[in-house]
């Protein structure tokens, strides 16, 4: 396994505003040695426990200072809350010298969707003047032990929370300039 150094993984994202959606295109490149695992794929659950990947679906939610996030990630189980299965997004591969493109949709207006059901911890505004879309990754260590769902293009990896979690880095876009309407009404 290469060695990974800080700026060997970066992102570029372009915005496109839709009629009632908005798509946060982005492409990340790997220009080290060490081999990733990028946490971009979020899932749907349905009535029966089973899990649908979803690769357009994103966490998001309003930021102090009123920027708006979208982020696909790994985050901890709340405190006090017991879960069965972990809200932990799926991962793919990129391998050293290799990009890796995906996307995110959110509605318009924004609304706010966070991991576990939880509630946002601000209210929502009227109309958001910024965004920023964040993306989990981890270097592939001697550590990781996954369990690979579908096949070829459409193969991503499910990793244990206690693998994933303390691995994590973050990369995060630039914030963007925007006058987005916002949802009053949080759904769960």
């Amino acid at each position: 396994m290469g060695e990974f150094k800080d700026g060997d993984v970066t992102m570029t994202v372009d915005w496109v505003p839709g009629k009632g959606w908005l798509l946060a295109k982005y492409v990340i490149a790997n220009t080290g040695a060490a081999r990733i695992l990028v946490f971009d794929r979020l899932y749907v659950t349905a009535p029966d426990g089973a899990r649908t990947v979803d690769p357009d679906r994103a966490w998001r939610w309003l930021d102090e200072g009123g920027a708006y996030r979208i982020a696909k990630i790994v985050t901890d189980v709340p405190k006090g809350r017991r879960v069965e299965i972990p809200d932990l997004p799926y991962a793919r591969f990129l391998e050293p010298g290799a990009v890796l493109d995906g996307q995110a949709v959110v509605p318009l207006p924004l609304d706010q969707m966070l991991p576990y059901r939880q509630l946002p911890a601000l209210a929502a505004i009227g109309t958001v003047e910024s965004l920023r879309l964040t993306i989990g990754f981890a270097v592939v260590d001697s550590g990781a032990r996954g369990n690979a769902i579908g096949v070829d293009d459409m193969q991503v990896w499910s990793m244990p929370l206690d693998w994933a979690l303390p691995r994590q880095r973050l990369l995060q876009s630039e914030e963007q300039p925007v006058s987005l309407p916002m949802q009053t009404l949080t759904k769960p």
